[in-house]
Order: structure tokens, then C-alpha cells, then sequence
């Protein structure tokens, strides 16, 4: 469980380009997305908590945006650094989850309107 400890002081390019990389295999693939999240975490979760608080959510309303926007970039991996305009690459990858973070709240909100309007469907009724 300790492997992503090798990963820690990669450069953000480095652990891209492994996350991103067809050959990579699945436990060299969990340690450096575990190294990602704890380089990114503090100021992605200052970032949602900010966005949470201007939209009148509370600060563990924050920190699920957080989760939801690493398992999100996990899911599809397809940051394109030609794409972004900050100078360094890490900022590049910060901005860019930073809009992911902005769709999971937007998602977040339409589930709780679904819910406020007895719309929200989780799987689980079953036919009568």
C-alpha cells in the first residue's frame, strides 16, 4: 500500500504521463493516482469549498466535490496539456480539475433538485 510513496516527488508531467499511458499496469496505475490526489488535495479542496460556500453548501458538501473529481478523472483520463494557457504544467492539471470540480457541483445540484422533486431514481424500486 506504501508504493505511491516512490511517486510523491515526481513532477505532475511524470505521473500524467503515467496515469494517461496505455502500458502502465493497474497497481503502478492506483500508486501514482493515490500520489496525485495527495498533491493535488489541499488546493482542490480549498478551491470546492470556496465554490461550495459562494453556492450556500457546507464544507463536507467541499469535500464530496473533491471525490467525486478525482474518481471523475480517473474514470476518463484525458487531460490535454496543449489545451491549457498557465505556464506550468501543474497549474495546467489544477485548472483542469478545477473545471471538473465545477461540473461534479453543477451534477451535484441537478441530483439534489431531482431529490427535493421526488424525481431521483437510484436503482433500487422495483415493480409492484
Amino acid at each position: 500500500m506504501n508504493d505511491w510513496k516512490k511517486f510523491q516527488e515526481k513532477e505532475t508531467e511524470e505521473l500524467i504521463k503515467l496515469i494517461q499511458g496505455k502500458e502502465t499496469n493497474q497497481q503502478t496505475l492506483d500508486s501514482v493516482f493515490i500520489a496525485i490526489c495527495f498533491k493535488f488535495r489541499e488546493s482542490l479542496a480549498k478551491f470546492c469549498i470556496y465554490l461550495c460556500n459562494n453556492r450556500g453548501y457546507d464544507i463536507d458538501t467541499g469535500y464530496l466535490i473533491v471525490n467525486r473529481t478525482f474518481r471523475s478523472y480517473y474514470k476518463s483520463k484525458k487531460f490535454n496539456i496543449n489545451k491549457g494557457n498557465c505556464k506550468s504544467y501543474h497549474d495546467n492539471f489544477l485548472v483542469y480539475l478545477q473545471k471538473i470540480a465545477r461540473n461534479e457541483l453543477n451534477d451535484f445540484y441537478k441530483e439534489e433538485q431531482k431529490k427535493i422533486n421526488n424525481q431521483y431514481y437510484d436503482g433500487t424500486e422495483e415493480i409492484i
